[in-house]
């Protein structure tokens, strides 16, 4: 970092972690998310990372190009995106995070990310925009900044560790990313070695909330990170034998939400209807009904329980059709400002703000990423690897038919996830946490939540399986030429 002689900006937000205590945020903004205290003991001691400050103009920190190294776009893409997440850089700024030396990475993945993490928001890399910016361009002409960092040592390692992302081939963006922070996770996971989990189905017409909370324990058993505690939403899966009506019910975690798109024009809000529409399943895909005892015809329905406080949405733009991969071209509107409240159960606060979104130019065959990101000045900059441009038309450039990912996030306390303090689950508002989830708090209550000691963690997201090494041969590769 720079030296910060005679500069008096500090850097917004700590967030101290070990098994006493979880540090707080210190913002510049009034809107900025937060840790409670009635949750969390507060650290007086915070790192300090100062900032430049000039008198007639606004000091930007985190705008800043990566190179390209060979059909890297989508690893760029994706880096952009993730280091305009408030909340997760700078809990790593902060460095107060435990990594998971036992781990089969060594950490590795988390050191490479802390340091390009501050390459990017190093003081050497700011730069003093003109507050009379305006009067500077002329229509949509648009100013390069030239700051550029080589993220070549993250993307080695993921490449080591993963036998995939090769320099010169040409990968998915969402895939990156998926599988960026599951490593991130399996290296901060604060939770026990050989510890279990049982995944349960619950029957009957009526949905108890405890169930979610339950299962949501179960989750939390072996998967305790910051990733878990900034992504990672619920969902609730429902079959019903349509001879009986029968009804199962499983909840699951979910770090994308992954929605489909028609090839019309249609708005997000129509996609997520879509993704949460009854399916009715036949034939080869019938379902054995427990009450039945054999294999029925079955209505499934997905929809969203619990909502994380920065939310993905992964627009589906890459199908299968007749054997052959295409990409939906669809015109997909979304909002700067997004209300879910009619898509989650018992959530106060749903309303997100738009800061990033990943997008796709091309075919399914080849094509090139770029990320547009909300800086802290509250400008807009779209990101082409090593270029980055100040954006004057947002709605025009954010809403189109090449946004593939969507960054929201959440004005709400951060809650740390931990078993000893369930009330700081997603489901705190809950009247009354059901008496099994109570009972296995109880058994798990002489653990250290904070040990970073290594265990074999079930998938961050079970809607896609993320975390697993093992794709599908029907996976598709989206390629991208940059």
């Amino acid at each position: 970092m720079g030296s910060g002689q005679n500069r008096q900006l500090n850097v917004p937000v700590v967030y101290l972690e070990n098994h006493k205590n979880v540090g707080s945020y210190r913002f510049l903004q009034n809107q900025r998310q937060n840790i409670p205290k009635a949750y969390l003991k507060i650290e007086p001691n915070y790192s300090k990372i100062e900032r430049l400050e000039t008198i007639n103009s606004a000091v930007v920190h985190g705008v800043v190009g990566l190179k390209n190294l060979g059909n890297t776009c989508y690893f760029n893409t994706a880096i952009h995106c993730i280091s305009h997440t408030q909340p997760l850089v700078d809990y790593f700024l902060s460095k107060a995070y435990k990594v998971n030396s036992s781990c089969p990475t060594s950490g590795n993945i988390t050191k490479a990310f802390v340091s390009l993490m501050e390459q990017i928001w190093d003081d050497e890399n700011c730069f003093a925009e003109s507050k009379d910016f305006k009067q500077l361009v002329q229509g949509q002409k648009l100013k390069p900044y030239n700051k550029c960092i080589n993220p070549i040592k993250l993307l080695n390692l993921l490449q080591k560790y993963s036998k995939r992302f090769a320099l010169g081939d040409q990968e998915d963006c969402q895939e990156l990313l998926s599988y960026l922070l599951d490593l991130l996770h399996q290296e901060l996971n604060r939770s026990q070695p050989n510890s279990k989990s049982i995944t349960k189905d619950y029957t009957g017409e009526y949905v108890d909330p405890k169930w979610a909370a339950d299962s949501w324990g179960e989750h939390l058993k072996i998967n305790r990170s910051i990733i878990v505690d900034l992504f990672q939403g619920q969902l609730k899966s429902t079959c019903q034998c349509q001879e009986c009506g029968f009804q199962s019910h499983k909840f699951e975690p979910f770090l994308f939400l992954n929605l489909p798109i028609p090839k019309q024009k249609v708005s997000i809000y129509k996609c997520l209807d879509l993704f949460q529409e009854p399916e009715l399943l036949s034939g080869s895909c019938q379902w054995k009904c427990p009450n039945c005892k054999i294999n029925r015809d079955f209505k499934k329905q997905i929809q969203l329980w619990k909502l994380p406080n920065q939310l993905i949405i992964h627009l589906k733009r890459f199908e299968f059709h007749h054997r052959k991969q295409v990409k939906l071209n669809t015109v997909v509107e979304f909002p700067l400002e997004l209300d879910m409240a009619q898509y989650c159960v018992d959530q106060a606060i749903s309303c997100y703000q738009l800061y990033a979104v990943a997008q796709h130019d091309g075919s399914s065959y080849g094509g090139h990423y770029v990320a547009l990101c909300k800086a802290q000045n509250n400008n807009w900059y779209m990101y082409n690897d090593d270029q980055v441009f100040r954006i004057q038309d947002v709605k025009k450039m954010v809403q189109n038919e090449y946004a593939y990912m969507l960054f929201y996030q959440r004005y709400d306390n951060i809650y740390r996830q931990t078993l000893n303090k369930p009330e700081a689950w997603p489901h705190f508002r809950l009247p009354k946490i059901s008496q099994t989830t109570h009972l296995m708090v109880q058994t798990d209550r002489k653990s250290q939540d904070s040990s970073p000691n290594q265990l074999e963690s079930t998938p961050l997201d079970n809607q896609t399986g993320v975390i697993s090494q093992q794709r599908s041969q029907q996976d598709i590769k989206f390629n991208s030429i940059a």
